[in-house]
C-alpha cells in the first residue's frame, strides 16, 4: 500500500460516507472517504488531527486542474 501522513483539515458528512481533506507536508492536499459508521468511535479523525492516509496502488486517482 501507498501511505502518506498529513493533518484532517476539513470534514464533510455526506450521510452514509465523509469526505475527509488531508493537507500534506507537501502542501497537497488528499481527499478520502470513510464510512460514516466510523464516526461512532471515539477515535473517529476529527479535524486538525494528525493522520496517515493509505491506498492500494491501484486506486489512486491524480486530479491535475
Amino acid at each position: 500500500h501507498n501511505w502518506a501522513r498529513g493533518v484532517v483539515t476539513d470534514i464533510a458528512y455526506m450521510g452514509s460516507y465523509s469526505l475527509y481533506h488531508v493537507r500534506l507536508p507537501s502542501g497537497k492536499t488528499v481527499v478520502s472517504n470513510l464510512s460514516s459508521s466510523h464516526l461512532m468511535n471515539d477515535n473517529a479523525p476529527a479535524w486538525n488531527d494528525d493522520v496517515f492516509v493509505s491506498w492500494s496502488p491501484a486506486s489512486g486517482v491524480v486530479l491535475t486542474q
